[in-house]
């Protein structure tokens, strides 16, 4: 392996991955990304409640699903249905944890951006659907009551893609030092920092009928407090 190639896997294997979800899309991102060399995985549900655990250690006896009390994770991956949970990623940015919301919507999945210091949050993603449209704070009220969506198998497949490719960009960026906004071009071929400065800004909405997703570009809203700080 060459050194960027070792690098890479000595981050990951150091990392501290948190899955917030029970769902397919949830499971089969957990995997791709044990797979891929992430040393630790945890989920929010225990194993009676529908947590991976049970899941990932059958199939990656060496990966490690428990942590000691008050273990902070390196990303936290939330899997909601129709819009992201805003108590959880309050929490979660007054816990300063760099967070990767994946919404699945009837019409598709979007993944991202990853929410951080340097980037939008989620109360910005929330007052742009506003602006859009101004009926989005009562519709995402009802929907936060709606079931989980089916998805097709192909979307779910490239959107469980998608969500590993954007933990290990970020994980392996910011052990670099990746700091910033990224620019309008789309990651390279390998994670970096450019990379992961790229998540911070974008989503990818996966739906089947895009080669290679349908991405947004997402900045602070200029009404929100995060913008201020």
């Amino acid at each position: 392996l060459g050194a960027d190639a070792k690098g890479r896997g000595a981050v990951l294997s150091q990392a501290v991955l948190a899955v917030h979800g029970v769902s397919a899309l949830a499971q089969e991102a957990a995997l791709w990304l044990a797979e891929a060399g992430v040393g630790t995985i945890l989920s929010t549900r225990s194993p009676q409640d529908g947590g991976l655990a049970p899941l990932l250690s059958a199939r990656f006896p060496a990966l490690r699903t428990r942590a000691p009390l008050r273990t902070r994770p390196d990303v936290m991956v939330t899997v909601d249905a129709h819009v992201v949970e805003p108590l959880l990623a309050r929490r979660l940015v007054q816990e300063d944890v760099v967070h990767l919301p994946v919404v699945v919507g009837e019409a598709g999945v979007r993944i991202g951006p990853v929410l951080n210091a340097q980037g939008p949050c989620s109360t910005c993603l929330a007052l742009w659907e506003r602006d859009a449209d101004p009926c989005w704070p009562a519709l995402a009220t009802q929907m936060r009551t709606l079931p989980m969506p089916e998805v097709e198998h192909l979307v779910l497949h490239e959107a469980a893609a998608s969500t590993a490719r954007a933990v290990i960009d970020t994980l392996v960026g910011r052990a670099s030092g990746a700091d910033g906004a990224g620019d309008e071009a789309e990651p390279s071929g390998e994670a970096s920092e450019d990379s992961a400065a790229w998540w911070s800004t974008h989503s990818v909405e996966v739906t089947g009928r895009e080669p290679r997703g349908r991405h947004r570009a997402w900045d602070r809203h200029p009404e929100c407090l995060c913008s201020q700080l």
